[in-house]
C-alpha cells in the first residue's frame, strides 16, 4: 500500500525527454510554486509581514556581522 501511494504521488517522467524539456518542466514547476506561495501570502497578511520582517532581520544581521568582521575570513561560511 505504501508503494502504491508513492507511485501515485510521483510525477510521470518521460524516458525520452530532452534536457530542454526537463529544463522547461523545472521552470514551470518553479513558477507554479512561486505563484501558489504568493497567493497563500496574500490570504495571510500577518504571515506576509512576519516573513518580511524575518528577511529584513536576516539581511541586517548579516550586514552587521560583515561590518564587524572585516579583517578575518569567518564570513566565508556564513
Amino acid at each position: 500500500m505504501a508503494g502504491e501511494a508513492v507511485s501515485l504521488l510521483e510525477e510521470p517522467q518521460s524516458k525520452n525527454s530532452t534536457p530542454e524539456e526537463e529544463t522547461q518542466r523545472s521552470r514551470d514547476d518553479f513558477t507554479s510554486s512561486r505563484r501558489h506561495f504568493s497567493l497563500a501570502l496574500s490570504h495571510f497578511p500577518v504571515l506576509s509581514r512576519v516573513l518580511a520582517t524575518l528577511c529584513y532581520s536576516g539581511r541586517r544581521m548579516r550586514q552587521m556581522a560583515e561590518e564587524a568582521c572585516v579583517h578575518c575570513k569567518c564570513m566565508k561560511n556564513f
